[in-house]
């Protein structure tokens, strides 16, 4: 048997008796146990959107736009930093956009995590409508210096000339990306730290969890094709 992969019994940061499998992390303290592994974006389909697995999660999760060009499976989920230093520009860190899954992608409501900016006129006579949200970024409890990475993030929808839009949709593989369009640090009293380096940035959907309508809408699909 080779020994050379087997991982330890204890933490060697604060002892706790570790779980078998190979853990990443300790589930005491968070100590990270193994280096995080290499990006695993895959997709599938060529026109579909990047879905990396992170540490938190469970499943797959789609990434809809950031700072980062690729996507990192490595990029820290709020709450699970646990170094004392806040994440430098070496770090990816991961923040999730307030959407509600659809079939074939995602929405995102005014009043639900989502305001309503400008409007300006496009081609023809057609209108774009931009829809900005706040989220933040935090380290876990004790760690990081207690700081707070506020993000702005972007979206924008069309519609016909007069007429105006309460929210927009994001299919996979049709619509582009959303925007960070403004990143800052802040003291837990709400303070801005200017000098502190950001780190790259990575915005997720929430994970898709199945639902009676997805399956309805795939069923009427197949019916379209069969009946065609």
């Amino acid at each position: 048997m080779n020994s050379s992969h087997r991982s330890p019994r204890f933490c060697p940061n604060c002892g706790a008796l570790l779980p078998n499998g190979n853990p990443r992390f300790c589930i005491e303290c968070g100590h990270q146990l193994q280096p995080l592994p290499a990006p695993e974006a895959t997709s599938s389909s060529p026109g579909s959107v990047m879905t990396v697995r992170l540490p938190n999660a469970r499943v797959e999760q789609s990434v809809i736009g950031g700072t980062i060009r690729l996507p990192s499976s490595g990029a820290i989920p709020p709450g699970m930093w646990v170094l004392d230093e806040p994440p430098g520009a070496q770090h990816v860190v991961a923040i999730y956009a307030p959407l509600r899954a659809v079939v074939g992608g995602w929405s995102g409501l005014s009043g639900n995590g989502w305001r309503r900016e400008e409007r300006y006129a496009i081609s023809g006579s057609r209108m774009a409508h931009t829809f900005t949200a706040e989220r933040v970024w935090f380290p876990a409890p004790g760690c990081g210096g207690g700081i707070q990475l506020h993000v702005t993030i972007a979206a924008t929808a069309e519609s016909e000339e007069g007429k105006s839009r309460l929210g927009f949709r994001y299919r996979e593989g049709s619509d582009p990306p959303m925007q960070v369009i403004r990143a800052e640090w802040r003291s837990a009293n709400g303070e801005v730290i200017r000098h502190q380096p950001l780190p790259e940035i990575q915005i997720m959907a929430p994970p898709r969890v199945l639902r009676v309508s997805d399956v309805r809408e795939t069923i009427r699909q197949r019916e379209f094709w069969l009946s065609g």
